[in-house]
């Protein structure tokens, strides 16, 4: 018991003692107005000095509460607060009675529980259960797929008694409405294309649970600006919104959101299968001399991005690494490469110049199908074959040498390339693929060398 309780009891007391001494007429008037059930009291026809301790127990009472509003703000550790009331109080299973034969007052204490104040104990409703398709196996609950239509979704953490463990494999595919979204402490695993096409995303937090990612987990979430990874997370991390893994040496993830230029930390050795597909507002990325490789669509669909400096670091460029990158006009491929993936630069139709160094043997399926801008390449004697499509409608490319190292050209290798005057042929090659220079309209003679032994349709 506080204090100001024990004041207020004492006040009590003293009303109790000055009440016992009312005047004859007054007690009659009161026993007069009672109903059987106990006395009551008109405090109106009291003296002045009733009204001044009914005064000083408001006053108190209005104290205590100022005390308990003054530890609200402050997160306060009392775990209990007391008030009373002048006029009605509970207490904790016992009554202070004072009796004078003719009438009893029954004093009572509230004791109200106060809740220690945090700032991260913000609450969040959990979406329905009934908004998700899921299934429960081994006493796991995997989130399926998302039915409901809600612009913010908080997955719970429990259903139907069990822990929710994993979001599956396209989970949220295509929600375009989807714009915010929680994932609870339990979650540890996270789906292939687990969102999809999410195009109204704008932000996530990857909490400490998880620790596994599927491929393309963000693929299309062109409204994603910051990928959040908890801090006690073992598996992933993040920086300046982009998601890596806990070493920083591999960048898995940029969302499709951002926008401008971005250096890849010097940490980075591997950039990752589609790490900045279809980051379409990114027109400059640095990537530091670390860099070993470049994964698959590493770069894909990046149409506002107009150079990039590979460095000598890189030795594979992966399949579509910059396929539709459709405003980057130039790029030099260093020496330490050895191959193009396929489609590399498939549709990169502002791209006018390209060199390609000696290191690299062979031009992949369809490595600059769509470079319409493309105007001369120089194919360094390093390079044994072309690939299908390798050069497919080129329609800007006049000339092209051919090294005597090459000794295939691939089907459909330089078709459509409508502006095509002239080609040398070397010795060296003994196929010539079909459809290899199908609609070269403006290829006036081609000089077929003896060691070609094969000539495919078309």
């Amino acid at each position: 018991m506080n204090k100001i309780t024990k004041r207020i009891l004492s006040l009590i007391v003293v009303a109790v003692f000055m009440i016992t001494s009312l005047p004859f007429s007054v007690m009659a008037e009161t026993a007069a107005n009672t109903d059987g059930k106990g006395m009551t009291i008109d405090l109106s026809k009291t003296d002045e000095s009733i009204d001044e301790v009914i005064n000083n127990i408001q006053g108190l009472n209005a104290l205590a509460n100022g005390e308990k509003e003054n530890a609200h703000q402050h997160g306060s550790s009392e775990k209990h607060t007391h008030t009373v009331d002048a006029q009605e109080v509970i207490t904790d299973s016992e009554s202070n009675s004072f009796e004078d034969g003719i009438f009893d007052i029954v004093v009572e204490e509230t004791v109200e529980q106060e809740v220690d104040v945090k700032l991260e104990s913000t609450t969040t409703t959990e979406s329905p259960a009934t908004d998700f398709v899921y299934s429960i196996e081994n006493g796991e609950v995997t989130i399926n797929n998302y039915i409901g239509s809600a612009t913010e979704v908080v997955i719970p953490e429990r259903i139907e008694g069990y822990p929710v463990t994993s979001i599956g494999d396209s989970a949220f595919y295509y929600c375009s409405s989807l714009a915010s979204i929680i994932i609870p402490n339990s979650v540890t695993s996270i789906g292939d294309y687990a969102f999809y096409v999410c195009y109204s995303l704008e932000s996530i937090t990857i909490p400490d649970s998880v620790t596994s990612i599927g491929d393309e987990a963000f693929y299309g979430c062109s409204a994603l600006t910051s990928i959040t990874v908890s801090g006690n997370n073992i598996k992933y991390s993040s920086d300046d919104g982009v998601l890596l893994n806990k070493e920083k040496t591999i960048l898995i993830c940029c969302p499709g959101g951002k926008v401008g230029e971005y250096t890849i930390p010097d940490s980075v050795t591997s950039i990752g299968d589609s790490a900045f597909y279809n980051c379409s507002s990114l027109t400059s990325i640095t990537i530091p001399d670390g860099v070993t490789s470049i994964g698959a669509f590493a770069f894909s669909s990046c149409s506002a991005l107009t150079s990039i400096t590979i460095p000598d670091s890189v030795t594979s460029i992966g399949d579509h690494a910059f396929s539709y990158c459709s405003a980057l006009t130039s790029i030099t491929i260093p020496d330490s490469v050895t191959s193009l993936g396929y489609a590399a630069f498939y549709f990169c139709s502002a791209l006018t110049s390209i060199t390609i160094p000696d290191s690299v043997t062979s031009i992949g399926d369809h490595a600059f199908s769509y470079c319409s801008a493309l105007t001369s390449i120089t194919i360094p004697d390093s390079v044994t074959s072309l690939g299908y499509a390798a050069f497919y409608f080129c329609s800007a490319l006049t000339s092209i040498t051919i090294p005597d190292s090459v000794t295939s050209i691939g089907t459909g290798a330089f078709s459509s390339c409508s502006s095509l005057t002239s080609i040398t042929i070397p010795d060296g090659v003994t196929s010539i693929g079909a459809f290899a220079f199908s609609s070269c309209s403006a290829l006036t003679s081609i000089t077929i060398p003896d060691s070609v032994t094969s000539i495919g349709d078309h």
